[in-house]
């Protein structure tokens, strides 16, 4: 502990850059000391309270003479030098019911409304695949939405149909009806010259 407060954990290897009111660091060479940097468990029995939260992590930025190009409220980074491995996860969620009682709804990750910017993304990714392992649901738009430059937007509207439009504002219907290719559905005369 310092004498302005700041905490420092684990190794004396010094602060880091930027430097932060808590710190746990871990050299390589420390092969005794524990391989989990941070670790917050607990158990709450019997509690009737409307909402509970084990780890809070808020920034707030005030004063009309700040000027932030970039603020993030929270990260998380794995980076690899010279090792091998099978899998590599950035976070990792789950939502375990262990034995009796219910859960009525089970959220992965909640997004909050996003709209108070210029531009506004619930999620936006760089490179790398998107894969879901369960159905994709979609709310239906009462409208169609502004174009984005770059981008081809799909979207269900509340007709039932599903829609794109690219960054042109051309609109195309994805929906279409298949007709099952049975006895009835076909000519009943002979096809003759110059008919196709």
């Amino acid at each position: 502990m310092s004498g302005d407060g700041r905490l420092l954990l684990g190794d004396e290897g010094g602060v880091a850059s930027p430097d932060a009111l808590i710190e746990a660091h871990r050299d390589a060479t420390s092969i005794t000391k524990p391989k989990q940097g941070i670790q917050a468990a607990g158990e709450l029995q019997n509690e009737t309270s409307t909402a509970v939260t084990w780890a809070v992590n808020e920034l707030t930025l005030s004063g009309g003479s700040t000027t932030v190009q970039q603020a993030t409220a929270l990260r998380a980074g794995l980076a690899t030098d010279g090792a091998d491995l099978e899998s590599a996860t950035g976070v990792e969620i789950t939502i375990d019911k262990q034995t009796t009682g219910t859960i009525d709804e089970a959220v992965g990750l909640r997004i909050n409304d996003i709209d108070q910017a210029t531009l506004n993304y619930a999620i936006r990714t760089s490179l790398g695949k998107t894969h879901l392992g369960d159905i994709l649901q979609i709310a239906e738009q009462a409208s169609t939405p502004a174009t984005e430059a770059g981008a081809m937007q799909v979207y269900p509207k509340t007709d039932g149909k599903i829609y794109a439009q690219n960054d042109n504002g051309t609109e195309f219907d994805l929906s279409h009806q298949t007709i099952a290719d049975t006895h009835s559905n076909r000519p009943t005369s002979d096809v003759g010259e110059g008919d196709l």
